[in-house]
C-alpha cells in the first residue's frame, strides 16, 4: 500500500474508516483523481522489477560510498594545528560557513533556528578582524538572513543557495543569476499533495525555489514518501532546468544554474585570500567545499560522503573552532604593533 500512496487505503476491518473512505473517494475532486491516478500509473511504469533491482543495488552502492567517506574524512581537530597557523599567519582570509546545521542546530520548525547569543557575538568578533571576510552562505531567504544577522556590520551574506549576494560595502542585495520560476506552478501542486499525506511535514516557499521540510514526519513514511516525490518530480522536472536537493530532513528544487559553489567562486576571486574556510553539513554543500582552493580548508559538519577534505561532529565543534579563531585574533591583534611603535622601529 505504501508504493500507492495516493489511492485512497483503508484498514478493511475498520467499518467506520471505510465509510469515511468511501465518502472522501466519491466527493473527490476530479482534477485530484486525475493527478493521483497519473502518479500511480507512472510509479507502476516506472517502478518494475527491473527498476526495483537497480534501485536496491543503488542504495548498496550508495551505503558503501558513504562508509568510505566518512572513513576517509580527517578531523580538522586533529589537524587544528595546521588550521591556526595558517588562519594566524595570513594577511587576507575569507570564512564561507553555511547556517542551518553548521552555526546553530536543527529545529522542527524552520523559524526556530534564531541566531543565539553566543553565535552572534563569535560572528561580530570575526567580522571586526580586519583581515577577515565573513560569509553566512545558506538556504535561507533574505528576510530571514537580514532580520537574523544583518545587524553585523561588515557581514556578508549569501541567501537561497548562491542566488542573492549582501556586499555590506554596496549596503545592498544582489541577484547573481536570473533564476526562472515558471516552473514551480507545475510542482506546487504535487509538493502540497504529498504534504497531505506527511503528518509533520512543512512546505517553505522561497523566491525562486521550493522545500519541503519533513524533520517532525515519523522516519519510515518519511523515506518512503520522500522517494516517492523524488521519482514523480523526476520524471516532471527531466527537461528543465531543475534540480532536486535533498538536504538535512528537506527536500529542495530550485533552478539548477543557482549554486553555493558558483557564488563562492565569485567571492573568493574578489581578493587576494591566503586563508579559504568553507563550512557546511549537506550536500547542498558540495559545491562550496569545491570552490575551496587546495591549499584551503573545507570541512563538512557530521558523517557521510563528501569531497571536503575535513569533518567535524556538530555544530557544537564549529562552535569550538570559531572560538579557536577569535582567540587568535585577538592574540595577532595584541601582539601587532600600533603605528607610532611602528615608526620608533
Amino acid at each position: 500500500a505504501s508504493e500507492l500512496s495516493e489511492a485512497v487505503i483503508v484498514n478493511p476491518y475498520d467499518y467506520d474508516a471505510i465509510g469515511v473512505a468511501l465518502k472522501r473517494a466519491l466527493e473527490m475532486p476530479k482534477e485530484e483523481q486525475h493527478l493521483r491516478n497519473r502518479i500511480m500509473h507512472q510509479r507502476l511504469k516506472r517502478y518494475n522489477v527491473e527498476f526495483w533491482a537497480a534501485d536496491f543495488i543503488k542504495e548498496l552502492h550508495n551505503a558503501v560510498l558513504e562508509t568510505i567517506g566518512i572513513n576517509r574524512q580527517i578531523s580538522i581537530e586533529k589537524d587544528s594545528h595546521r588550521l591556526e597557523s595558517a588562519y594566524r599567519n595570513a594577511d587576507q582570509r575569507i570564512l564561507l560557513l553555511d547556517y542551518d546545521g553548521t552555526l546553530v542546530g536543527f529545529h522542527g520548525v524552520p523559524e526556530a533556528a534564531r541566531p543565539d547569543e553566543e553565535i552572534k557575538a563569535l560572528l561580530t568578533e570575526l567580522t571586526q578582524d580586519s583581515k577577515n571576510t565573513v560569509v553566512i552562505i545558506s538556504g535561507r531567504n533574505r528576510s530571514t538572513l537580514e532580520k537574523w544577522l544583518g545587524d553585523i556590520d561588515g557581514l556578508y551574506l549569501v541567501a537561497g543557495h548562491g542566488l542573492w549576494v549582501y556586499l555590506p560595502d554596496e549596503k545592498k542585495w544582489n541577484m547573481t543569476v536570473v533564476p526562472d520560476s515558471a516552473w514551480k506552478d507545475i510542482v506546487r501542486p504535487i509538493v502540497e499533495m504529498y504534504i497531505d499525506r506527511m503528518p509533520g511535514a512543512l512546505i517553505e516557499e522561497k523566491d525562486f525555489s521550493i522545500a519541503l521540510h519533513y524533520r517532525q514526519c515519523e522516519s519510515n513514511m518519511a523515506t518512503n514518501k520522500i522517494r516517492e516525490i523524488k521519482e514523480t518530480l523526476m520524471d516532471m522536472t527531466s527537461s528543465s532546468a531543475i534540480s532536486i536537493l535533498e538536504g538535512n530532513k528537506v527536500l529542495e528544487l530550485k533552478d539548477s544554474r543557482v549554486n553555493k559553489g558558483m557564488t563562492a567562486s565569485f567571492l573568493i576571486r574578489r581578493n587576494d585570500y591566503d586563508f579559504c574556510l568553507g563550512v557546511g553539513d549537506d550536500i547542498t554543500d558540495e559545491d562550496l567545499f569545491a570552490a575551496i582552493p587546495e591549499d584551503g580548508f573545507s570541512v563538512k559538519i557530521g558523517l557521510g560522503s563528501t569531497s571536503a577534505a575535513y569533518s567535524l561532529k556538530s555544530w557544537k565543534s564549529m562552535r569550538k573552532l570559531l572560538r579557536r579563531l577569535t582567540e587568535i585574533s585577538r592574540e595577532n591583534d595584541q601582539s601587532s604593533p600600533s603605528p607610532g611603535q611602528e615608526e620608533l622601529s
